[in-house]
């Protein structure tokens, strides 16, 4: 990439320019962000790895912590980091880290969703660090905060489903605050300006059409194996919410196809509301974020069919 070969010549990654502070300051950690860059592939592609296992895990442990002791569930939770789009983010040999530390960020606060005070203390620094990195993981947190609300109505427990909400309200209200006061707009080849209220629905309407239209482009030709078994884990997930509802199963039934669309809309995060958002496949992390979370939910409560579809899903990831 362009941009390794920009670190190595002139040793800087001035992402302040992106409102990157904390990967400027995890640059310099690393030792970095020096005169010149060393060349640290492929350690830095190691600590991508542990970075995005971590997160998986952490994943699969907040949706139920049983599916730990399975097989099937740690292949499902694969399709975070070998995600299709995700692959682009690890071919970079200095930046890999600093992008799956905004995915990890994202994620680990979940580690204490059921100590509430705890949960939005980390969800505001992870927050904080995820959208001061690599701001295309902003959909992650707000997906699983939904999600997890979605599974706690279908159990029939609003308060926790209620809580939940309202951390996350909380969290991202308190870290939008602060991220404005140091928020510096880019207007390159991509247009950071928040879009304007006069044009938000329209622009809102365009940047939802262009990455289903992207998605479909990318991923639609040829025999279409990955959008058929995206869809298949989508058909599961509307049927498990159905079956193992609590609730009325027509409410149910609803409730699953909005939350469904939902979380698609929501996994390009913070750029659906900018003027001028990228369309790279390094943009799409919370595509592949919001597939592990249908096929990590598909064997939640029962896997016979999901299992079967799961090896086939993994292995299609592999070979491609």
């Amino acid at each position: 990439y362009i941009d390794d070969r920009d670190r190595i010549l002139y040793g800087t990654f001035a992402f302040f320019w992106w409102n990157r502070h904390s990967s400027t300051i995890a640059a310099s950690i690393l030792g970095l962000n020096s005169d010149y860059f060393v060349v640290t592939f492929p350690y830095s592609l190691f600590i991508s790895i542990f970075l995005l296992s971590i997160s998986s895990i952490i994943l699969l442990k907040t949706i139920d912590k049983k599916l730990l002791n399975s097989k099937i569930a740690l292949l499902a939770s694969v399709s975070i980091g070998l995600s299709p789009y995700y692959l682009e983010n690890l071919s970079y040999k200095f930046d890999a880290p600093l992008m799956a530390l905004s995915v990890f960020a994202s994620i680990f606060p979940f580690l204490f969703i059921r100590y509430k005070k705890i949960f939005v203390i980390t969800s505001i620094i992870g927050l904080l660090i995820m959208l001061t990195s690599y701001q295309a993981s902003s959909g992650i947190y707000i997906m699983i905060s939904i999600f997890l609300a979605f599974i706690k109505i279908l159990e029939k427990d609003i308060k926790e489903a209620f809580r939940i909400l309202l951390c996350f309200c909380i969290s991202y209200l308190i870290v939008g605050i602060l991220y404005l006061m140091i928020y510096n707009p880019e207007a390159t080849y991509a247009n950071t300006h928040i879009l304007p209220f006069k044009y938000f629905l329209i622009g809102l309407d365009k940047h939802i059409t262009n990455y289903i239209k992207t998605i479909y482009s990318d991923m639609g030709g040829g025999s279409r194996v990955y959008l058929h078994l995206v869809f298949g884990f989508a058909f599961i997930f509307v049927a498990k919410s159905i079956l193992n509802a609590k609730i009325n199963k027509f409410l149910a039934f609803f409730l699953s196809i909005i939350t469904l669309i939902i979380l698609f809309i929501l996994s390009f995060g913070l750029y659906l509301i900018i003027i001028t958002p990228t369309f790279y496949p390094r943009s799409f992390i919370g595509f592949g974020v919001f597939v592990g979370i249908l096929s990590l939910y598909s064997i939640y409560k029962g896997k016979i069919l999901s299992s079967i579809l799961i090896i086939i899903f993994v292995h299609y990831l592999i070979m491609f």
